[in-house]
C-alpha cells in the first residue's frame, strides 16, 4: 500500500470511527480503531526502504467494506459528530467515497495476486 493511501486509510478509518459512536455508541467504533492499530503496526514494522507498506488483502477489504457502509449511513442522514455542521454532510460523504475508491484500485486483479501470505500494490499501480 502506498504511503500517501495508507494516510488517507487511516483519515477515513477515524471518520468512521467518529461517526460509529455518533450513530451507535461509544461501544461501536472499535473495528475501525482495531484496523488503525493494525495499519499503525504495519507501518511502524515496515522496512524504511519500500515505497509501499505490505498489508494483508483482508485487512483492505475489511477497511473497504467499513469506509463504505460508513459513506452510505453519512449519505442516508446519520447524526454528525458534535461541531461538524450539516453542510459538510455532501462534503464528507465524498470523501468517504473517494478513499473507498482509493482503496478499492489497490486490491488485485483476478489472478493477479503478488504473493501468498502478505499482499502489496501490484508493481505497476495506476
Amino acid at each position: 500500500m502506498p504511503l500517501s493511501t495508507l494516510g488517507a486509510a487511516i483519515a477515513a478509518l477515524t471518520e468512521v470511527a467518529a461517526l460509529t459512536g455518533t450513530h451507535h455508541g461509544p461501544g461501536e467504533p472499535a473495528a475501525a480503531l482495531s484496523l488503525i492499530s493494525t495499519l499503525g503496526v504495519l507501518t511502524r514494522n515496515h522496512d524504511n526502504d519500500l515505497p509501499v507498506i505490505g498489508v494483508p488483502e483482508s485487512l483492505v477489504m475489511r477497511a473497504i467494506r467499513l469506509v463504505a457502509n460508513t459513506a452510505d449511513l453519512v449519505h442516508r442522514g446519520c447524526p454528525l459528530p458534535a461541531g461538524v455542521a450539516e453542510d459538510v454532510r455532501p462534503h464528507l460523504h465524498q470523501a468517504l467515497e473517494d478513499d473507498v475508491a482509493r482503496l478499492r484500485a489497490l486490491l488485485p486483479r483476478p489472478g493477479r495476486r503478488p504473493r501468498a501470505v502478505l499482499w502489496a500494490v501490484p508493481d505497476t499501480p495506476s
